[in-house]
């Protein structure tokens, strides 16, 4: 899940993807207005007919919260191994992931790895996350 940056725009009416764009949408939105923004370099961006790397759109997706009942599973000794591999940075975030903090749900490639490390430690992973809300979030489909 991406954070949407008000000013980062991208100004390239000729893409053929721009009228699904956020970043298009929103250099037409602060144009303007705005006495400064950060732009994707069109000049180093060429869009395909397979489309533009830095498409930036709004899609629903099954976001998951909080992985309590999997960690209830994980041997005592493989704990570190959990938080080491998570990838989450500090110890702060990995809990408040752990525990299904509202604002830290685990987007699906983020669900994926963190299985994978479960099933790797021997946990049967069929239980899941603590629960799941679909979610219109914010994604670069094409990277």
């Amino acid at each position: 899940m991406l954070k949407l940056d008000q000013n980062t725009v991208c100004p390239l009416a000729a893409c053929p993807q721009c009228n699904q764009c956020l970043r298009y949408k929103n250099y037409l939105q602060i144009r303007n207005k705005e006495t400064s923004m950060t732009v994707v370099n069109t000049e180093l961006v060429t869009p395909t007919s397979e489309g533009c790397p830095y498409l930036l759109v709004k899609k629903c997706q099954r976001i998951a919260y909080g992985f309590e009942r999997l960690r209830n599973e994980v041997p005592h000794k493989h704990l570190c191994t959990l938080f080491s591999r998570a990838g989450f940075g500090s110890r702060a975030s990995f809990d408040r992931r752990w525990h299904g903090q509202e604002k830290f749900g685990l987007s699906p490639k983020e669900q994926s790895r963190i299985l994978d490390i479960f099933k790797e430690l021997g946990v049967d992973t069929s239980i899941g996350f603590d629960r799941y809300r679909e979610e219109e979030v914010v994604v670069e489909p094409n990277k």
